[in-house]
Formats: structure tokens, C-alpha cells, sequence
């Protein structure tokens, strides 16, 4: 089985993808919604076996491309799920303009999602243009290369980049992202709102999964790399 499962109707799969000689332990978020339908984050390679397993949850019904660098297996995963809506990050549609996507990630969500999902684009790096989204019911950040914790790899350069990224065996923000930030006002108030959130885990696409003082981390990490001061104590979560 490749499903595993991380809270009530919230899943993951693993999939090992190599790129210029790293190699990026990669994962696809699976959330149940209330209507039953499944929504798909960061897609990753589904053979016949794994849409077995996802068909026992339920049928797919949303693809989502979290940011601009996630989108290398949508064309195959489409071709699996013709029916299913896909949702991309800003720009996205604009750099593969061979897929047909059926909204951007930066308005409104869609209706089945309230009460599931909150949304934030940190739009202040517009290379990745990521979406991060807060899932409610669980109380978990979905991130892709926002946080990278590696703590397993194969081969020495791939050891050798995640710890110059900083992000070797701890939950960080990559310096990459860091760097790749161009308007670091924006993303500063995109960073704000995430900290607002009640975040109990952090699942990131590259790494292992943040479940241990996780709001902790995710408000350390906003400050060190966008210089977002911590909530004042006892301040108040968005309902």
C-alpha cells in the first residue's frame, strides 16, 4: 500500500523523482472532502495500483499544481482523470500552455472546499508563485517548497545541496526560496497570515513531515526568512 494515512481523511504518497543529479523525495497530499470527492496536491505518478487504492477512498475530483515548479506528471495524472477539475498556481497556465487548466489558484476557492481549506499565495516570489494551504479539519499546513526536511538521500551531492540549503535533517525555509524572493513586502504579508493559523503539522513535498512543536516552527521560520514578528502572546487564531 502506498496510501498512508495521516489524520481523518487526509493522506499522503511518497515518490523518489531525480533532476540534475539530486534526488527529491517527493510527496502528493490526498484530502477526502466532505461531499466525498478526493482533492490531489503536488500530483505524483499513479499506476494502476495506486488509483485502485484512491478509488476506495472515493472518486478524484480536484489536481492541484501548488506552485510553478509542481507540474512535471499533471498531463499523465489528467489523462487518468479527464473528469477531474485542475487548479493551478499563478503563471502556471501561462508556462504550460499545453494542459487546460480550470482556474488559477488566486481568487476564490471552490465552494466544496469551505470550511476545508485555507489558501495563501506567497506571491512575493514569483518564480514559484506557491500556494500553501491550511486544511482545517486537521489542523495541518500543506506546503511543497516552502519547508524542505530532508533527512535521507541518495548520493553525496544531494546530501551536500540540502544542507548548503540549510534544510539537511531540520525544517526549514531553503535558501533558494529565500533568494528567489523579489518582493520581500509581499511576501512578509503573505508570510503573516499563515502565522495566524493553528497549525499542529506541517507536511512538506521534499522531506520528512513536521508533527512536533510545528506552529512553533513555522513561526521561527517566517521570522528568520521573511522577518515576520511572532503573534503577541495569547493573541487569538483566524476562526
Amino acid at each position: 500500500m502506498r496510501l498512508k494515512r495521516i489524520a481523518q481523511d487526509l493522506w499522503t504518497v511518497e515518490h523518489e523523482h531525480f533532476a540534475f543529479g539530486i534526488h527529491f523525495p517527493g510527496r502528493m497530499t490526498v484530502v477526502r472532502l466532505p461531499d466525498g470527492h478526493l482533492w490531489l496536491c503536488s500530483p505524483v505518478p499513479i499506476d494502476a495500483s495506486l488509483a485502485a487504492e484512491l478509488a476506495e477512498l472515493g472518486p478524484v475530483r480536484w489536481l492541484v499544481a501548488p506552485n510553478r515548479f509542481h507540474h512535471i506528471h499533471l498531463e499523465a495524472v489528467i489523462q487518468r482523470y479527464p473528469d477531474a477539475q485542475l487548479l493551478g498556481a499563478p503563471g502556471l497556465p501561462e508556462k504550460r500552455k499545453d494542459l487546460s487548466f480550470d482556474a488559477t489558484l488566486d481568487g476564490a476557492l471552490p465552494t466544496s472546499w469551505a470550511g476545508v481549506f485555507e489558501a495563501q499565495v506567497l506571491d512575493g516570489a514569483p518564480a514559484l508563485n506557491e500556494v500553501v494551504f491550511f486544511h482545517r479539519p486537521s489542523g495541518t499546513l500543506v506546503t511543497t517548497d516552502l519547508f524542505m526536511n530532508v533527512h535521507e538521500t541518495k548520493g553525496a551531492l544531494s546530501k551536500f545541496v540540502y544542507w548548503a540549503e540549510g534544510c539537511w535533517r531540520r525544517p526549514r525555509v531553503p535558501r533558494l526560496f529565500s533568494l528567489i524572493t523579489k518582493d520581500k513586502a509581499r511576501m512578509k504579508a503573505a508570510a503573516e497570515e499563515l502565522v495566524k493559523w493553528p497549525i499542529g503539522r506541517v507536511i512538506l513535498a521534499h522531506g520528512a513531515i513536521v508533527e512536533d512543536h510545528a506552529e512553533a516552527v513555522v513561526a521561527e521560520e517566517m521570522k528568520r526568512a521573511f522577518g515576520v514578528e511572532p503573534l503577541p502572546q495569547g493573541a487569538a487564531h483566524v476562526a
